[in-house]
């Protein structure tokens, strides 16, 4: 799944340690849809990824922009960044 097909859907983090994906959801059936892929139709990972937010539409954070929060390196160091769908 692109991230430009993921309106109308619930998407959740895996925050185990080993994961790092964004999953996404049915908001009625609950059905598992698919995970978020990179440009290479890759399995989006994000190492020590924490937790996800869409923007909120001021301090130049778009509302179609999907934040992220994350502790790479055994939550050594932290990471606030930004995914941002591309239509192919």
């Amino acid at each position: 799944m692109t991230t430009a097909s993921v309106s109308l859907r619930v998407l959740l983090a895996s925050v185990t340690l080993t994961d790092g994906t964004i999953n996404a959801f049915g908001p009625l059936t609950g059905r598992f849809l698919g995970s978020l892929r990179d440009g290479n139709n890759k399995r989006l990972h994000i190492d020590g990824l924490w937790g996800i937010q869409f923007g909120n539409g001021i301090l130049s954070q778009k509302t179609n922009q999907l934040f992220y929060a994350a502790g790479p390196n055994d939550e050594e160091d932290g990471v606030y960044g930004v995914i941002t769908a591309v239509t192919q």
